[in-house]
């Protein structure tokens, strides 16, 4: 693997900083099938939590900028993002979306469940990444939340 760093965004029930659909590359993966980051190694399941995965697009031409669409987006979803970010810094990038979240018209006004945690990404690791939850104020979204995840060497 090549010594680089990717931040890898989970947001649920909410698609922040969404490309025109024109501008994405659709990766085409069986819906049964598993695919592999090539730079981070992280695979993105069929699945996640039994929410099957919809939709797997990239941003770019070199996986630089990917997204999964997981479950139904009039039920319950789940948007994971792995990005090659200009600064590495997981605090930041987390306050970037925090700020989306908040200032989305979509969930009124979101208030957080607790303040910010820190979190390993494997146990017995360090506690680099940040995550939250929130309970927007308007329907027919009863919950919403971010966590931040930095990857690669």
């Amino acid at each position: 693997m090549r010594a680089s760093k990717f931040m890898a965004g989970l947001l649920a029930l909410a698609s922040l900083w969404a490309m025109p659909a024109t501008a994405q590359r659709v990766l085409e993966v069986p819906a049964t099938a598993g695919w592999k980051h090539a730079e981070t190694g992280v695979i993105l399941r069929a699945a996640l939590t039994g929410l099957p995965r919809t939709r797997l697009t990239d941003s770019s031409n070199a996986e630089l900028d990917v997204a999964a669409q997981y479950g139904d987006p009039d039920d319950i979803s789940l948007t994971l993002y792995i990005f090659r970010p200009a600064l590495q810094s997981a605090p930041m990038w987390f306050d970037r979306a925090e700020t989306q979240i908040q200032q989305r018209g979509t969930f009124g006004d979101p208030a957080p469940t607790s303040a910010p945690r820190a979190f390993a990404r494997s146990p017995g690791g360090s506690a680099s990444a940040l995550r939250r939850v929130y309970v927007p104020s308007k329907p027919p979204y009863r919950s919403t939340g971010v966590a931040m995840i930095p990857l690669g060497e």
